[in-house]
Order: structure tokens, then sequence, then C-alpha cells
């Protein structure tokens, strides 16, 4: 418990002094890192970004470093072509789960964006021999009017197997969010996500800029509680932030996006 609070301050006054010394950035930075953070469940969303991206990161679930995942992500637009790369590992050394995506997306007129992904996932496991398998992901995300936008996903709708041939099914999942942009300081977003097999979880979610250098996330649904610090800077933008889950533990993130 000292550690973490010894942690928790730490991470309190670093973004404290990055608020101080960081200038302040444009005000569509909120739009963007909103298509950021709806990119890791809907990759169409990249598309509105209309620009390159690197992004970093990490997510320790549950404190728990045998399931923590680190990836590392690619987004390419140019005109109305989007394309995707992405590479994934949770787990550690001797158990885990690799993942390797490539994508291909369009915009229609910056009013409709489609993207398809295919993953390819390895699982490993120290003294046994490696599993390897591929699935699809179908994403879509259209931009009703200039406030209000829909997206949608499809993870592995063609019941694909782990080992190609293999008796288990990929899990599957189908995810939906609305999201509606106040104005330049306040967005909200409602989100249903269910995984078969699996349970549901349905949540809102904010993005309020109080300052042009600072973005305050905060998230609530029946499975979950979280709050996010995410500084613009220039063309980067660092991102720190936990979920709580009700019957289990906290999950801590980072996450750092460069747009080129």
């Amino acid at each position: 418990m000292k550690n973490t609070k010894k942690m928790l301050s730490y991470v309190a006054a670093t973004f404290i002094y990055l608020l101080a010394i960081f200038p302040a950035t444009s005000q569509s930075q909120q739009e963007n890192f909103y298509c950021y953070l709806a990119s890791h469940q809907y990759p169409a969303a990249r598309a509105m970004i209309e620009r390159p991206v690197i992004d970093i990161g990490f997510r320790d679930d549950f404190c728990t470093k045998e399931i923590m995942t680190k990836q590392i992500g690619f987004s390419y637009f140019r005109k109305s072509d989007l394309l995707l790369a992405g590479i994934a590992h949770c787990g550690y050394s001797k158990y885990g789960e690799l993942k390797i995506t490539l994508g291909y997306g369009r915009s229609f007129g910056k009013k409709f964006n489609i993207a398809l992904s295919g993953t390819y996932i390895m699982n490993h496991a120290e003294h046994y021999a490696n599993r390897h398998s591929f699935t699809i992901d179908l994403s879509a995300l259209y931009v009703i009017n200039p406030k209000f936008s829909l997206a949608i996903d499809l993870y592995n709708p063609i019941h694909l197997h782990y080992g190609i041939t293999g008796p288990e099914l990929i899990p599957m999942s189908f995810a939906i969010q609305a999201a509606y942009h106040t104005n330049n300081k306040l967005l909200g977003y409602l989100y249903c996500v269910k995984n078969l097999p699996g349970e549901l979880d349905i949540g809102i979610g904010i993005l309020y800029q109080p300052i042009q250098s600072c973005i305050v996330q905060g998230i609530c649904s029946i499975q979950k509680c979280g709050i996010g610090i995410h500084i613009p800077w220039k063309k980067l933008t660092f991102s720190i932030a936990a979920d709580w889950h009700y019957r289990i533990s906290i999950s801590p993130e980072s996450n750092i996006y460069y747009t080129l």
C-alpha cells in the first residue's frame, strides 16, 4: 500500500510538472485524441486523423506482470486510403500471446470510414508447442453530423478457430459506440461491448479539456470505472490512465502518440 501511494504521488507530481512546462496546443487536439482512443477498439477511426500516427503503449492488467500487454501501432493516411499495422504481446517470456495486425481502410467523403484488418495470433507456453491462428476485424465509423458520430466493430465475425482447424473458437466480440461533440472542451460517448464467450459491458465516457495542454478522461460502466490524464504537446500526446474492475483490481496503462 505504501508503494502504491508513493507511485501515485510520483505520477501526480510528474503531470503537474508537465502541465507547467508544456505549451498549449490547438483545440482540435481533443477531437484527434478521441480518435486515438476509439481506434483501439474501432480501427476505422484512424482515418479521421488524416495523418500518419505512431503509438506505443503498455497495459498491466490487474497489476500482474504475467498478463502485461506491450504494443506498438502505426497508421498511414493518404488521400482517402488508410494503412494499419501493429504488434502486441500479452504475457511474459514463459507464457503469452503475440498478435501481428495488418489492415486497410478507406474514407468516403470524410463522412464514412471503414477498415478491414487481418490478425496473426501466436500462443506460446514453456514446454509446449506454439499455436498459430488467424482472424479478421471489421470496423466502421459514420459521421452523422459535425457533432455526432457512430462507430461499430466486429472481431472474428467469421468464427475462425485457434490453430486454424482446432476445436477451440477464437473469442468473438461486437462493439458499438456513439459520440457527441458538445464543444471544443467537452466530448461524451456511450458504448456497448459484448464478448462471446464473455460478459456484456455498457458504459459512458467523457473527455474534458479544461486547458489546451491537458485532457481529462473519465469512464463508468457496469464492469469498471476509470480515469485518465492526457497531455498533448506539439505532435506528441502523453497518456496515463487506470481502470478499476469492480470484481478484480486496478489496471494501469500508459501510451504515447506521435502524429507525423
